[in-house]
């Protein structure tokens, strides 16, 4: 068993020491009797949140209203659950309050039998009150209950039906499919982060992906999640150079053979392990120098892949009355901010969880979040976005999201938030241990009781991200870990650390769009039928859908790009020694390499071109694939040429010279650029 489990265990088996019933409860139960290695692990108990909080001194009420706490240990974090039944569910999402009861009525408000069974480990026994095994045995996905009733109160069940079945290899029992077919436009009204988690997973984790797209446009959820996907039903394609069928079978065959081979072939990921990716820039910025100059000239929020320290505060935290005699007394005034002024709404604590909800959900995929603490009145961070995130985007995401769930949770209107925020780049290790120091220590200063904050400190976070590849690494991030002296320390454990976007899920995308503009382009030329700009038209539909699906910016930029550029691989053995240099070293090429391999694969099944550039890879193992230029534009104007196009095209015109190998040295391709001039 992995450590997830034992930590699991350790926490169940307190529980029970305490005198309370504990059983594993969802996916993990399902997954032992599969054989499958459960992934997280849930507790059900008939101790109350408070008692669990009482029990564990790191715990987050991610969800106390509905009997829902985290306990965080060893750095992992263990969901555990009050029996409960949920009653009214106005929006279609949450029920309208809960009625914590027993082990029984608590499974049957779960979403479906072979989700909903209870595991004793001190007994080694199932616990099924809703024939959970027979439907496993049966290998079919039934809802518990009225499957109708059960969509009713969570509309995302009906795609969470497909994901399982699909993941699973089971089939949705009929009358469970029939209601998900009768209710299937209910599922417009869930928001787009919630189904494009549910679909992401559903084209990733699936056995068949194509085979679960197939089943979600016969279900009738596919016109609710990509309904630009539908004309691709019936577009026909030159059977010469697509035997399979029209558009839609062939991205249906795509992302099967996607999981039959396994996405990434190893040639691609050997020219990660060689460096070929561009790097990373430094987090930390000179302190001195030009580049430190210009710096300060410009808005630095817009430099991506920094450390920051951010702070902003509710509308009503500065009160006039505070400051307008008192601009001297900066220590008297921060503790006094710290201790609370105005209305003071964070220290509500569903408000907190909500903000904390909002800050967390992009950690590991935007930006690594390293640490925070929410204050009655205002909020401190510490994060490092990823290259290509700007920090003002973060700043108005959390901003605009957390003020209008909170002012919904609160009934109330008007601004939540300063229109102004504060950040300041981290410019050495020795600031970003202050600063940690600075976000653990502030609650206490300011002698606040631990039901009036929240604080998080991440264990380890990741250097990977966030610095120079092949430069000397910033010592390794080391965070205070000492609890404040007084009440308990609540924190959640570090989301995993990703150095790089999942390539399964890019990869899925970009087969499922990559032809999804060839319906809205196709026309019957003289000799056959022909897509002209499909691979553009695809992009553009590409990056208006993944907007709408809500995808991370960097995700939505590195698959529109393999989606455009997907139809130069036609013409790779004509290409410019130049030109295929800058195609291998994109940074998307990996991706756009195997989406090629696929593309073949699905249809005429010829991979000449493929096979010619991993011989290319090949060929240079030991150099950069894009080297650093040897002319610059200082060099040019010291030879008299002024800035501008001109001196753009010089450049351009030097550095396809140098990659195609023309000259063996620096002096000899600036020679010859002076009889160009």
């Amino acid at each position: 068993m992995n450590q997830a489990h034992n930590n699991a265990l350790n926490i169940l088996n307190q529980i029970r020491a305490a005198g309370f019933t504990a059983y594993f409860a969802g996916g993990s139960v399902r997954d032992r009797l599969l054989g499958r290695e459960a992934k997280d692990y849930d507790i059900a108990t008939d101790a109350l949140p408070e008692q669990i909080e009482a029990l564990f001194p790191k715990t987050v009420a991610v969800g106390k209203a509905f009997g829902v706490i985290v306990v965080v240990a060893d750095g992992t974090e263990t969901e555990v659950a009050t029996f409960r039944a949920d009653h009214g569910y106005q929006d279609g999402r949450r029920p309208d309050h809960v009625e914590f009861c027993g082990a029984e009525e608590d499974a049957k408000r779960r979403d479906f039998t072979v989700n909903g069974m209870f595991y004793d480990p001190a007994e080694d026994k199932i616990i099924d009150y809703i024939g959970g095994q027979a439907d496993l045995e049966k290998k079919i996905i039934r809802a518990i209950g009225d499957p109708e009733k059960r969509f009713a109160e969570d509309h995302l069940r009906m795609l969470r039906a497909a994901r399982f079945a699909h993941t699973l290899g089971f089939e949705i029992e009929p009358a469970t499919r029939a209601a998900i077919q009768k209710h299937a436009d209910d599922l417009s009204k869930i928001s787009a982060e919630r189904i494009e988690n549910e679909f992401s997973r559903t084209l990733t984790e699936s056995a068949k992906p194509g085979d679960a797209l197939r089943d979600l446009v016969e279900l009738g959820l596919m016109e609710y999640i990509v309904p630009e996907l539908l004309p691709m039903i019936g577009q026909e394609q030159p059977p010469q150079f697509h035997p399979e069928g029209d558009v839609f079978e062939h991205t249906v065959l795509m992302l099967n053979l996607m999981k039959e081979s396994g996405a990434g072939a190893p040639a691609c990921e050997k020219m990660a392990d060689e460096g070929v990716c561009p790097t990373k820039d430094s987090p930390f910025r000179p302190l001195d120098g030009e580049i430190y100059k210009t710096h300060r000239r410009l808005p630095h929020w817009e430099q991506s892949n920094r450390i920051y320290f951010i702070t902003f505060r509710t509308k009503d935290s500065l009160p006039a009355s505070l400051f307008r005699d008192q601009k001297h007394l900066i220590q008297e005034k921060e503790q006094a901010l710290d201790r609370g002024h105005g209305e003071c709404h964070l220290k509500n604590s569903p408000c907190r969880a909500m903000l904390e909800e909002t800050l967390r959900c992009e950690d590991g995929i935007q930006y690594d979040l390293l640490a925070y603490v929410i204050m009655p009145n205002h909020v401190h961070i510490l994060l490092a976005p990823y290259r290509g995130i700007e920090l003002c985007q973060l700043l108005q995401a959390w901003k605009s999201i957390s003020a209008r769930k909170i002012n919904k949770m609160l009934n109330r209107r008007g601004a939540f938030w300063m229109e102004e925020s504060f950040d300041h780049i981290v410019r050495s290790q020795e600031k970003l241990e202050k600063y940690s120091q600075y976000i653990q220590d502030n609650p206490h200063k300011a002698q606040l009781q631990e039901n009036e904050y929240s604080l998080f400190v991440a264990q380890a976070p990741s250097p990977a991200k966030i610095q120079v590849a092949q430069a000397p690494s910033p010592a390794k991030i080391q965070v205070a870990q000492t609890p404040p002296p007084t009440g308990k320390w609540q924190t959640r454990a570090s989301a995993p650390q990703k150095t790089k976007p999942n390539f399964n899920k890019l990869l899925a995308y970009t087969i499922l769009l990559h032809d999804v503009g060839k319906p809205a382009t196709a026309f019957q030329a003289e000799d056959r039928l022909r897509f002209h700009g499909h691979d553009r038209k695809s992009a553009e539909m590409a990056e208006e859908i993944l907007r709408r699906l809500k995808l991370p910016v960097k995700e939505i930029k590195q698959i529109v790009a393999a989606i455009g550029g997907h139809m130069r691989f036609m013409e790779v053995r004509r290409m410019k020694r130049s030109t295929l240099r800058k195609l291998i070293g994109a940074d998307t090429f990996k991706l756009e390499l195997e989406l090629h391999r696929l593309d073949c694969e699905g249809s005429h099944g010829l991979l000449d071109n493929y096979e010619f550039l991993l011989e290319k890879l090949e060929e240079m193992p030991n150099e950069p694939v894009l080297p650093k230029p040897w002319i610059t534009g200082k060099d040019l104007i010291e030879l008299g040429v002024q800035p501008g196009p001109p001196m753009g095209a010089l450049l351009q015109k030097a550095y396809d010279a140098q990659l195609e190998g023309r000259f063996p040295d620096r002096a000899a391709l600036l020679d010859w650029l002076k009889t160009q001039i």
